[in-house]
């Protein structure tokens, strides 16, 4: 029987979301051959769908990145919560979704938030050198962490009406 591109989705799907909830739970990620036997398949499944480990990183931050910028493309077609909620908000709200999971991964510290930063930051950030861009994501990103490993949180909107506080002071 002739397998279906379906189900070759939902298993790579399924390869993602075992590596998402491994790092989450344990905090290190597994290698091949511990995600094969979770998910019950052969390391040639995997390998069908991903030539190392690192790809299926890469693909997973990109499923990640991607529906953080979806969420920002939708706050930005939002005119009424640009002016009700703080330019960071969406980060917050966000990031606090899947908590466990950017405690324990290595996503906050990449180039993932720069783009954030400059799609939220546009204006602002087109008139910047990279350097400065650089040093302001990695602030999110710092932000972002420290936030998120707070055992008393402040709320989203708090933590983000902060942080804009913050970045006009850098203007």
């Amino acid at each position: 029987m002739k397998k279906t591109y379906q189900c070759s989705i939902e298993t790579h799907q399924k390869i993602l979301k075992q590596l998402h909830d491994t790092i989450m739970k344990e905090g290190i990620p597994p290698s091949i051959k511990e995600l094969c036997q979770d998910l019950s398949i052969t390391r040639g499944t995997f390998y069908l769908h991903f030539s190392s480990m690192e790809e299926a990183y890469e693909d997973l931050y990109a499923q990640i990145l991607d529906d953080l910028k979806e969420r920002v493309i939708q706050f930005q077609q939002d005119p009424l919560n640009q002016k009700l909620l703080p330019k960071t908000f969406v980060l917050f709200e966000w990031a606090k979704e899947d908590r466990s999971f950017y405690l324990r991964s290595s996503f906050l510290q990449q180039t993932h938030v720069k783009q954030a930063f400059k799609m939220l930051f546009y204006k602002e950030a087109k008139n910047l050198d990279p350097l400065t861009v650089s040093f302001l994501a990695e602030g999110i990103g710092g932000f972002l962490q420290s936030w998120l490993v707070e055992k008393e949180r402040i709320g989203a909107y708090e933590a983000a009406k902060k942080l804009d506080f913050i970045l006009s002071k850098l203007k």
